[in-house]
């Protein structure tokens, strides 16, 4: 599940972005204010922060089919 404290991780990441124009700095703290409505959300989450792109892909392809496994 991803954490609140992501954002902090990513500090560096969304400074980045907001020097090079990506992101606009008026949109950054409107953003963390929504997250926690994410975790009120019936949805499965998970935190691909330390994963690589075929770590995630297979923890996805796990958890569908563990749900798929319910119905």
């Amino acid at each position: 599940m991803l954490g609140h404290d992501a954002p902090i991780r990513d500090c560096a990441n969304i400074q980045q972005d907001v020097a090079t124009g990506k992101r606009e700095l008026a949109a950054i703290e409107p953003s963390i204010a929504r997250l926690p409505l994410y975790d009120q959300q019936a949805t499965i989450k998970l935190d691909t922060t330390e994963l690589t792109v075929p770590a995630a892909v297979t923890k996805m392809i796990q958890i569908i089919n563990k749900a798929s496994d319910l119905n």
